[in-house]
C-alpha cells in the first residue's frame, strides 16, 4: 500500500506567501535599474513562484487515479448473512487503505478504489448477467466474488478457456471469489480464481482423527440440492471411508427445508458414533434441533465449514454445542484480532469465507503495485491481463493466518485455487472457542491421527 505527503508542496506554498507578504510590508525604496523598479520586480517574482507553487501543488493532487473495481455478493434471501459479512470485509479493507494514502502505481500515481456493488443473489443466471454487464457495460477492472458456488460455476464457464486464444470467445475478464468453496473450480478459466481454503484436505485431516479417537461409525446429513454441500459431503463420505470408518446412514434434505423428523429418526437409529452435517446455518440449526427433541446423542459432531459463522450460534448454540469445524480463520494473532473488531463495527462478522475477501484485496493490490497498468480506456483489456497475469504467477503472499500459497504454482495448467493455515473450531456456548491449531497458529503440535 503506497502512503504520499503534499509536505513538499505544502512548505513551497507558505514559503512563497510568506515572501510576498514580508515584501508588501516594506517600505517603498526609490531602488532602481535600468529604469525598472526593484521593488516592484521582487514582488513579481515572488507572486509568480507563488503561483508556480500552487500550479505545482494542483498538478500533484491531479495524480490521483481512480480504479474501477466490481464486487458481486447475495445480499438477499436465505444466504444473505454471508453476502454481509463478505461487504463488511470488503469495505473495511478500502477504507484503511485510503486512510494511508492509497494505492501507489509504478508509474507514481495514486490509486484510489471505487466500487460498484451488485447483487447477484445464489442464482446462476442474475450472476451470469452482473458478470457481462461489469465486463462490458461498466467496465470495471475486474470482479470480487461472488458468493455460491452455484453462481461461480457457471459465472468461470463463460470466461476465456484458452489464455489468449484469438478463437477462445470467453470473456477476458478477472473473477475473484472469496466465498464459493465446491472442489475444483478453480481450474475452469484462468480468469478464474478463489481464495477458499482446501477443504478437502482438511475433511482428510478430520476423518484421521476421527479413526485415532476411538470413532468406529459416523452418519452424514446433507443439503442435497446445494453444490457446495453436496459436493463436500461427497468429499468427507469419501474420506471417511478411506480412513476405515464405517458410514451408517446418509441422510438428505433441502436447503431450504424446515422438517427433518424422517432424517433424524432414521440416522439415531444407526447409533452411529460421530454424527457430521453439511449443510449451511439455516438447516442446520433445524436438523440439530429435530435431533435434541429426538435424543440423538453422538460421541462427536462435526459441521460444514460454512457453519463456523455467528449466525449459527444466535441461531441454535445449545444444540451444537462442541460441534467442531474446520476453518481457515480465528482470531488467535495480533492483526486478525485488530481487522476482526473493525468489521464487527461495520456490522459484520469474519469467518472462513469473508476473511477471505482482505487476502483477495491483498493480493490485488499488490498486483496494482507492482504492474505498469495505465488505467485508461483504451488499456482496460491489457490492464485486466496484466492483474490476471501477475496473480497467476505470484506463488504465495500474506494471509491472515499466515502464507496463502496460489495451486498454480508449478501447475502443468491452471489451477486458481490456494492452500493456507487452518485449524479445527469448537461451538462452545456463544463463541467459536479452539479444538485444534497447529504449532504455526500457537498450538502445541500436529493434530492426532495426522502425520
Amino acid at each position: 500500500m503506497g502512503v504520499t505527503s503534499n509536505r513538499n508542496s505544502k512548505n513551497e506554498e507558505v514559503a512563497g506567501e510568506s515572501l510576498v507578504v514580508s515584501l508588501s510590508r516594506q517600505k517603498p525604496k526609490n531602488i532602481s535599474l535600468g529604469g525598472i523598479n526593484m521593488r516592484k520586480l521582487i514582488v513579481s517574482v515572488a507572486a509568480a513562484l507563488l503561483m508556480a507553487s500552487s500550479l505545482s501543488t494542483v498538478a500533484k493532487a491531479a495524480e490521483e487515479v481512480t480504479i474501477p473495481f466490481g464486487a458481486f455478493w447475495v445480499q438477499t434471501g436465505v444466504f444473505k448473512s454471508f453476502g454481509v459479512n463478505s461487504k463488511a470485509v470488503y469495505e473495511a479493507f478500502v477504507e484503511e487503505l485510503h486512510a494511508k494514502g492509497g494505492i501507489k502505481l509504478k508509474d507514481g500515481r495514486i490509486g484510489k478504489i471505487s466500487t460498484k456493488f451488485y447483487d447477484s443473489g445464489c442464482k446462476a443466471e442474475e450472476a451470469l448477467a452482473v458478470v457481462r454487464k461489469m465486463a462490458s457495460v461498466d467496465n470495471v477492472l475486474l470482479a470480487v466474488g461472488p458468493t455460491c458456488s452455484s453462481a461461480l460455476e457457471p459465472v468461470f464457464g463463460i470466461l476465456q478457456k484458452k489464455l489468449g486464444d484469438p478463437s477462445d470467445t470467453g470473456l477476458q475478464f478477472m473473477v475473484f471469489s472469496d466465498t464459493s468453496a465446491k472442489p475444483g473450480l478453480g481450474k475452469i478459466s484462468p480468469w478464474g480464481f478463489r481464495a477458499s481454503p482446501n477443504e478437502s484436505a482438511m475433511y482428510l485431516a478430520v476423518m484421521k482423527h476421527l479413526k485415532a479417537i476411538g470413532v468406529k461409525t459416523v452418519a452424514f446429513g446433507f443439503e442435497d440440492n446445494f453444490a457446495h454441500s453436496t459436493a463436500t459431503y461427497k468429499v468427507m463420505r469419501k474420506h471417511a471411508l478411506a480412513t476405515g470408518l464405517e458410514v451408517k446412514a446418509d441422510q438428505g434434505w433441502h436447503y431450504d427445508d424446515t422438517q427433518f423428523s424422517t432424517q433424524a429418526r432414521k440416522i439415531k437409529a444407526t447409533k452411529a458414533d460421530a454424527l457430521i452435517i453439511s449443510a449451511h446455518p439455516f438447516t442446520t440449526c433445524g436438523f440439530m434441533r429435530e435431533a435434541k427433541r429426538q435424543r440423538i446423542k453422538q460421541k462427536i459432531l462435526i459441521g460444514l465449514t460454512s457453519t463456523s459463522s455467528i449466525e449459527t450460534l444466535q441461531g441454535c448454540p445449545k444444540e451444537v454445542e462442541s460441534m467442531i469445524i474446520p476453518t481457515a480463520f480465528a482470531p488467535v494473532n495480533d492483526e486478525a484480532r485488530r481487522i476482526a473488531k473493525i468489521v464487527a463495527k461495520k456490522g459484520g462478522f469474519m469467518d472462513i469465507h469473508s476473511a477471505a475477501v482482505w487476502e483477495v484485496m491483498t493480493v490485488l493490490v499488490q498486483a496494482l503495485e507492482n504492474t505498469d497498468v495505465q488505467l485508461k480506456p483504451e488499456t482496460l483489456a491489457a490492464d485486466r491481463r496484466k492483474i490476471r497475469d501477475y496473480v497467476a504467477n505470484v506463488g504465495t503472499w500474506k494471509g491472515l493466518l499466515g502464507t496463502v500459497v496460489s495451486n498454480n504454482q508449478g501447475s502443468a495448467t491452471h489451477d486458481g485455487d490456494v492452500s493456507k493455515p487452518w485449524l479445527l473450531a469448537q461451538a462452545k456456548g456463544s463463541e467459536w472457542g479452539i479444538y485444534w491449531r497447529p504449532k504455526a497458529l500457537g498450538g502445541t503440535g500436529p493434530l492426532k491421527g495426522v502425520e
